[in-house]
C-alpha cells in the first residue's frame, strides 16, 4: 500500500516538472527574431547606393520566425562593376598636346609661292619663311640713302639690305630651285631708272656663305618648282617679246638656258618687206631645203631666234622658212652686211 502511494506522488512530481519546462520561451523563438530585425534594416540603409543590386529582405510572418536569423541574412553588397569608369578623371589632359611639341618642321613648298606686290606707297612687308625653319622673314622695298635708289630689305637674324636700281616693281616671288638645300629663292621682277626690265634671284638664305644676288634681264613671265621663263622686248623685226626658259644653279647662283631658241611674240604684228629677201624653206614633201626669194610687199612675223644666226618667220600666207642672219652690238640683226629691218618698208614700234 505505501508502495502504491510512494509511486503516485512521484509520478505527479514528474508532471509538474514537464508542464513548468513547456512554458519557458525557446532561442529561436519570436523574441529572438525581433531584435534581429533592425540589424538588417540598418544594414540595407548603409548600403543605398548600391541597393538595385541587393535582393529585397521578405518580411518574416508569425510562423515563419522560429528560422535562425543567421541563415536568412543577405550577403554584404558589393559595389556593381559598372562603377569602374569612375577612374577615367585620372587621365590628363595635357596629354592631348604632346604631338605639338614633336611637330615636324615646316616642308618645302612644291610649288611656288607669290608674294603680294610690294607697295613703294607704304612700304609694305610681307612676311615670308626664307630657310624653313618655322619662322618667317620679313621682305620689303624701302627708299636707298643715294636718290633713285632702292633698297630690298630682308629681316631676320640679320638683317640684310641689298640696294637695287628700282624705279617701279613688276612682280616677286619664292620658290625653291634645289629642294633639300634648306633655302627658298626669292625672285623679283622690276623696271630700273633707264626704263630696263630686271629679273633678280636672291638666295642661299640657309647656308654659311653669303646671299648671292644674279640678274638678267627680263621680267618673270612663268615659274615652276624646277623653271623660270623670262620675257623681254627685243628688237626682231620690230619691237617685241621674246622669251626663254631657264633654271637657277643654286650653288654657282647663275641662270641656266634651257631653251637654245627664244620664242617671239608677235601680235599680230606683221612687218611689210619694201625689197626682195632671200630666205630658206624646206620642203613639206621631201624635208630638203631651199632657197626662195621673198617679194616686195611680203607680210610676215617672226617666230623664234637664236640671237645668233637665223631668224624662223611664218608669212601672211602661210609660208615658213629661215632668215640668215647675224647678230652683232647684242642689239640689232643684219643681213647681207646691212641692219636687216632696213629691207622692210615699216616695222612695229613700241
Amino acid at each position: 500500500m505505501k508502495k502504491s502511494v510512494l509511486y503516485v506522488s512521484l509520478l505527479a512530481l514528474g508532471s509538474a516538472l514537464a508542464l513548468s519546462a513547456c512554458a519557458k520561451p525557446t532561442p529561436g523563438g519570436p523574441a529572438s527574431e525581433a531584435t534581429a530585425r533592425p540589424q538588417l534594416t540598418a544594414q540595407a540603409a548603409t548600403a543605398q547606393p548600391v541597393v538595385s543590386a541587393v535582393p529585397a529582405i521578405p518580411t518574416a510572418t508569425p510562423e515563419a520566425q522560429n528560422v535562425d536569423p543567421v541563415v536568412t541574412e543577405p550577403p554584404a553588397p558589393q559595389p556593381p562593376e559598372t562603377q569602374a569608369p569612375a577612374v577615367e578623371p585620372t587621365v590628363q589632359p595635357a596629354q592631348t598636346e604632346q604631338p605639338a611639341q614633336t611637330e615636324a618642321p615646316t616642308p618645302a613648298p612644291s610649288e611656288p609661292v607669290k608674294l603680294d606686290p610690294f607697295s613703294f606707297a607704304d612700304n609694305d612687308i610681307v612676311p615670308v619663311d626664307l630657310d624653313y625653319d618655322g619662322i618667317s622673314e620679313t621682305v620689303s622695298i624701302v627708299s636707298g640713302a643715294e636718290r633713285g635708289v632702292m633698297q630690298l630689305v630682308i629681316d631676320a637674324d640679320d638683317r640684310l639690305s641689298i640696294d637695287m636700281d628700282i624705279s617701279a616693281l613688276v612682280c616677286a616671288y619664292v620658290t625653291d630651285f634645289c629642294f633639300g638645300d634648306g633655302s627658298a629663292e626669292l625672285i623679283v621682277s622690276y623696271i630700273d631708272s633707264e626704263g630696263k626690265y630686271v629679273t633678280a634671284i636672291v638666295g642661299r638664305f640657309a647656308s654659311d656663305t653669303p646671299v648671292s644676288v644674279t640678274k638678267l634681264d627680263g621680267w618673270v613671265e612663268y615659274l615652276s618648282e624646277d623653271s623660270i621663263g623670262i620675257c623681254r622686248p627685243a628688237d626682231v623685226i620690230g619691237d617685241r617679246g621674246v622669251s626663254r626658259h631657264y633654271t637657277f644653279d643654286t650653288e654657282n647662283g647663275a641662270f641656266v638656258p634651257l631653251d637654245r631658241e627664244w620664242s617671239v611674240y608677235s601680235y599680230d604684228e606683221y612687218a611689210t618687206l619694201g625689197k626682195e629677201l632671200t630666205v630658206v624653206v624646206t620642203d613639206d614633201e621631201t624635208g630638203a631645203e631651199r632657197e626662195l626669194a621673198l617679194e616686195a610687199g611680203t607680210r610676215l612675223v617672226p617666230t623664234e631666234t637664236d640671237f645668233f644666226s637665223y631668224i624662223k618667220f611664218t608669212t601672211y600666207e602661210g609660208i615658213s622658212g629661215t632668215i640668215p642672219v647675224t647678230y652683232e652690238n647684242g642689239e640689232t640683226f643684219f643681213y647681207g652686211g646691212a641692219a636687216l629691218n632696213e629691207f622692210f618698208e615699216s616695222v612695229p614700234k613700241w
